[in-house]
């Protein structure tokens, strides 16, 4: 049917296109990007589909059941220690008990001990004034010096102030001598002796006393014990 000659180059021909066609496929297919199972992404280029989610720790994508996100760790560990520490806040403080003394105040007041520190409290604002003097009682024996020892007067008594407006200031304990200093409130005061009983008491008290801010009042007070 062909003519002689003819047949063999028709088959060269079939066998080079074949090869030629075999060899292009090749290409294609090798050349040919992997196709992505999931081809979905997130903002960050993860693929959402195979399980990556973006890990902003890291600053890349990946899976957390193979590889943890450390934001995770630090949010735990941030919320134990806020809960440790709001553990700790509400133990009870145990309170302090302070001694029972007490001071007074320039206007006749008292403060306690407060605690935690205990410290007194702070007294009223008031402006005070400074009260200094002297109480001379004699004589104590018809003949002085006296030839036998006479007990000491002044010791055993203290100056008692009421204020005007019926504050009573705490009393003030006389030195061996007789001699006093308070600082006390400003105003005006009845000033009295305690266990006055001699002649001249009712002549030398109770006497007016006006106390003065920033100021000092002295008195003196001599009593006349009668004794002749």
């Amino acid at each position: 049917m062909f003519k002689k000659g003819f047949t063999p180059i028709v088959i060269v021909l079939i066998i080079v296109l074949l090869a030629a066609g075999g060899i292009t496929g090749y290409l294609f297919i090798k050349n040919r990007p992997p196709k992505i199972i999931g081809g979905d992404k997130d903002s960050h280029g993860c693929l959402i589909a195979a399980g990556y989610s973006w890990c902003e720790a890291k600053q890349k994508c990946l899976r957390t059941w193979e590889e943890p996100c450390e934001e995770t760790t630090t949010t735990t560990l941030a919320s134990t220690t806020t809960s440790t520490t709001e553990a700790s806040s509400m133990v009870p403080i145990k309170p302090v008990a302070c001694t029972m003394d007490a001071k007074q105040c320039p206007d006749g007041s008292y403060v306690s001990r407060i605690s935690p520190k205990c410290e007194f409290a702070k007294c009223p604002d008031l402006e005070t004034g400074l009260l200094k003097g002297k109480v001379t009682i004699g004589p104590l024996c018809p003949v002085e010096p006296c030839p036998i020892t006479i007990p000491n007067p002044y010791t055993s008594r203290i100056i008692i102030l009421l204020k005007q407006t019926g504050e009573f200031f705490s009393p003030i304990i006389l030195q061996e001598d007789g001699s006093f200093e308070a600082e006390i409130g400003a105003g005006i005061y009845t000033l009295s002796l305690s266990d006055c009983s001699f002649l001249g008491c009712n002549r030398s008290l109770p006497k007016t006393v006006t106390i003065k801010a920033g100021k000092t009042t002295e008195i003196e007070i001599d009593i006349d014990t009668g004794i002749r």
